[in-house]
């Protein structure tokens, strides 16, 4: 929340807590499968983003897939089991990484992209 300033006497100003929520991007890194299928899906998502001619982007009774989306963040415990979740809601794609292919690599490491979204609330499940 941005704090607001209240002017008092001598002193510079008294924060009072803001009325609205500002959230940074979600950034996520993510592996790059052997088909690019994940990348693929993003990059398809950004471009029917920049085709379509958005009338009203909250509308979800389109034909077309949905611009807007949730996306779940599934947080592992050591036993890669679920400890928590993190659902974003009505997430957009903002930037698309790079890949960087390299062929010295020694096999071990994977390959992942980056990608970031707007959203406009989260909530932990």
């Amino acid at each position: 929340m941005n704090a607001t300033e209240l002017p008092y006497q001598k002193i510079t100003g008294i924060p009072f807590p803001g009325d609205k929520l500002t959230f940074n991007e979600l950034s996520a890194n993510i592996l790059l499968d052997e088909n690019m299928d994940a990348y693929n899906e993003m990059y398809a998502w950004i471009r029917r983003l920049l085709d379509e001619d958005i009338k009203n982007p909250l509308d979800r009774t389109a034909s077309s897939p949905p611009s807007y989306s949730d996306i779940t963040l599934h947080i592992l415990s050591s036993a890669n089991t679920t400890v928590k979740k993190i659902r974003y809601l009505d997430c957009v794609p903002t930037s698309l990484g790079d890949i960087s292919f390299e062929s010295t690599g020694d096999g071990t490491t994977f390959i992942t992209f980056v990608a970031s979204f707007r959203f406009s609330y989260f909530e932990l499940v």
